[in-house]
């Protein structure tokens, strides 16, 4: 029955978030084609901004297409579970665990999606520039090269895998703990019966600012420490240490968020 909730659900959702994605892509490359005009050879007193510009439509780009996602996927939950909908959802032949986790499986999906495809446009936008600027980028390209020959004769490549490991850990960690957040807030929202919407989000901020707190907590003694180190490598591994300490925190949080969603879901839920 799981499988099939997580089939449905996908079919549900997949639609609005697609086109999120596809519209910042094509952003992305619009962008990046503007620097092919023979403009950016003159010396117009416009040019710098007209370069902020054009990047500041791109990022507003990158937020329209994250916090939409965001969004849209929260009002799905909300209406599928709470709304009069969620009486056809409560009356499937599933357990609130089953229902609760195909719609979180779902919402993690797309929040990893929603990542990857600002790291796609980046790439676009990057390349995009680079071809039409070749000649000007053909120097930092060599020295990106230059840079990597030094990592790998340094012995520090495996330094840098293991940050990167972590890094992909932690964006999906972190996705997971941002979807609980979400539906968390939700859950615990419409436990006031005339004011959901506000609950949740009053829920939502409160969740950020006690993650915010603990997060500090964890980090200013581990970098005070850091001040006292001499070596690279020490400050580094601490660095690494630190962040897979947050990723543990962050992973607990999340998966407190979505037993108090399943049990509020199971034992408090009140449809509108």
């Amino acid at each position: 029955m799981l499988g099939k909730l997580m089939k449905h659900e996908w079919h549900a959702v997949w639609k609005i978030p697609t086109l999120f994605i596809g519209v910042l892509l094509i952003v992305s490359l619009l962008t990046g084609s503007c620097f092919a005009f023979p403009m950016w050879e003159s010396d117009w007193i416009g040019l710098p901004l007209s370069i902020v510009s054009l990047f500041m439509l791109y990022y507003m780009a990158i937020i329209v297409c994250s916090v939409g996602i965001t969004v849209y996927l929260a009002v799905r939950f909300y209406k599928s579970m709470f709304t009069d909908e969620g009486y056809l959802t409560h009356t499937l032949p599933a357990t609130s665990h089953q229902i609760l986790l195909s719609k979180v499986f779902t919402m993690c999906i797309w929040n990893l999606l929603s990542i990857l495809g600002v790291a796609v446009s980046i790439f676009l936008l990057v390349g995009s520039v680079t071809v039409f600027w070749a000649d000007n980028f053909s120097q930092i390209g060599m020295e990106f090269r230059r840079l990597f020959h030094e990592v790998a004769e340094s012995g520090m490549l495996n330094e840098v895998v293991r940050t990167m490991f972590t890094g992909v850990f932690m964006v999906i960690v972190s996705s997971f703990t941002g979807t609980m957040t979400v539906v968390g807030s939700i859950c615990i929202g419409q436990m006031l019966r005339k004011h959901r919407i506000l609950g949740a989000i009053g829920a939502y901020f409160g969740i950020m600012t006690v993650t915010q707190i603990v997060g500090t907590m964890v980090m200013f003694p581990m970098m005070f420490q850091m001040t006292f180190y001499s070596s690279f490598e020490e400050m580094f591994s601490s660095y690494l240490t630190m962040y897979w300490i947050l990723t543990v925190i962050c992973f607990g949080i999340g998966v407190g968020l979505y037993f108090l969603s399943e049990y509020l879901i199971r034992r408090q839920l009140d449809l509108e």
